[in-house]
């Protein structure tokens, strides 16, 4: 297994905020955490990530323990964090700059992934002069050129319009195929989960806990308008029955 983690818990004032959490993410695929807010999923994120560490579990990458650990995984928050005195090119190359590359050499290496993220036409431009989605296009390649071999992704679609989500879905998932993303991802869009992963985690509850499990259908065997499609529907009315939101 790639990712995983194993029987996390954390504790706030002595109060269990997660409990016994259990997470894989195999490579080369795109794993959802969904569920209600005050859940903990912030929490896992950041237990995943390094940057809190659990009350008890642990955290795995190719089964080294890499609990307590930053450093391992790349985290890309919910919002951009794009800095606003940065053009869109000099935010992007921000990774390869500490990691030791010269701004010429950055900008030079950068400039090869532009077009497959859309990104071209706007790489002088200002975060203040480029659309919501565009933003989170240039978010997504700064995490991207962190180097690490999992993405963990903070519902990097929520402040975007249904419309426009549902482009950067179709967007996101033909590069997450051409560059063999592995991907994490928090939502708490049912529509998202489905149509961004290969198995989606429902966690609910206070304590927040994994309460159900669901493989979809494999993303390279999904017809053009899945997000139309009886299993899609299907899916939905399983997540929905396991959130206790049926009929």
């Amino acid at each position: 297994m790639l990712f995983s983690c194993e029987n996390i818990s954390k504790y706030y004032n002595g109060a269990a905020v997660v409990k016994d959490i259990n997470l894989n993410l195999p490579e080369k695929s795109s794993v959802s955490l969904l569920g209600p807010s005050g859940t903990g999923k912030t929490t896992v994120f950041n237990i995943l990530a390094g940057v809190s560490v659990p009350d008890g579990g642990s955290v795995r990458l190719r089964g080294e323990n890499i609990t307590g650990k930053a450093g391992y995984v790349s985290y890309m928050p919910q919002n951009d964090l794009l800095m606003p005195y940065r053009t869109v090119l000099d935010n992007i190359i921000l990774p390869l700059i500490i990691g030791g590359q010269s701004k010429k050499e950055a900008r030079e290496y950068a400039g090869d992934f532009l077009p497959k993220f859309g990104l071209a036409d706007c790489a002088h431009k200002y975060p203040r002069q480029i659309s919501g989605g565009m933003k989170q296009r240039a978010a997504l390649l700064r995490t991207f050129f962190m180097d690490k071999p999992v993405i963990l992704l903070d519902e990097p679609f929520s402040a975007l319009d249904v419309i426009t989500k549902i482009h950067m879905h179709k967007w996101f998932l033909s590069i997450a195929e051409e560059m063999g993303l592995s991907t994490l991802f928090i939502t708490h869009d049912i529509d998202e989960a489905i149509s961004l992963s290969d198995f989606v985690y429902i966690l609910q509850g206070s304590p927040g806990a994994v309460c159900a499990g669901f493989e979809l259908l494999p993303r390279k065997s999904r017809e053009k308008d899945f997000i139309a499609s009886a299993p899609f529907a299907a899916a939905k009315k399983e997540i929905l029955n396991a959130l206790g939101l049926g009929a």
